[in-house]
């Protein structure tokens, strides 16, 4: 059998990202890039009325092979691939000062500072990023085949089961705001591995 899918789907933003007040809060430290030093700075959260729906688009392709000429066998094997934009997203108050230091302008106007320079207060929304893309293959097979056919007398039945997944992309937001492939990547928040599987043997007899 073949088999194949494709989807679009939307989701729209909720009241909090769209119209949240500004909810103030005071005493958080800032570390100033230019200087390398702490102040300690007001951050308000405020919805962004701005918001466009989220939209995803995915795709997967597949076979599934189930032969006659070996009873109780079956095997899958997918691609998929799915990209997402206009993600809503949310970004730091520290990575808010840092992108502003680093020249995206357009985090400048959130961030208030005094005459002398020192920074005041952090002002966070949420915004559509094109965010994330992924893609990768699914396999998996099964085995189900009576221990009588390898032993006479052995009651029963054996099942083998093997699951995989690889990992080919997997494009996200860094730390810096720039677009990095995290496929393969170990990080203290969790990791990605490119190749993750599953082997099971179950031997099922009398109660």
């Amino acid at each position: 059998r073949l088999r194949a899918t494709r989807s679009h789907d939307i989701r729209a933003p909720n009241l909090k990202d769209l119209y949240q007040a500004g909810a103030t809060s005071f005493g958080a430290v800032i570390t100033d890039p230019r200087t390398n030093t702490q102040a300690n700075a007001s951050t308000t959260v405020l919805g962004n009325p701005n918001l466009k729906p989220e939209i995803g688009d995915n795709y997967t392709a597949g076979i599934i092979y189930s032969p006659t000429w070996l009873d109780g066998f079956n095997v899958s094997l997918d691609y998929w691939k799915i990209k997402m934009t206009s993600v809503v997203t949310a970004v730091s108050n520290q990575q808010i000062v840092n992108n502003s230091f680093a020249g995206q302008t357009q985090y400048c106007a959130s961030v208030l500072q005094n005459a002398s320079g020192t920074i005041q207060s952090v002002t966070t929304q949420a915004f559509n990023a094109s965010l994330p893309a992924t893609d990768g293959w699914d396999f998996e097979a099964g085995y189900s085949f009576a221990p009588d056919d390898l032993v006479s007398g052995w009651d029963g039945t054996i099942q083998l089961h093997a699951l995989a997944q690889y990992l080919s992309t997997y494009i996200a937001t860094g730390s810096s705001g720039i677009p990095i492939d995290q496929a393969g990547a170990v990080a203290s928040g969790g990791a990605l591995p490119k190749l993750r599987y599953n082997l099971n043997a179950i031997w099922l007899g009398d109660p």
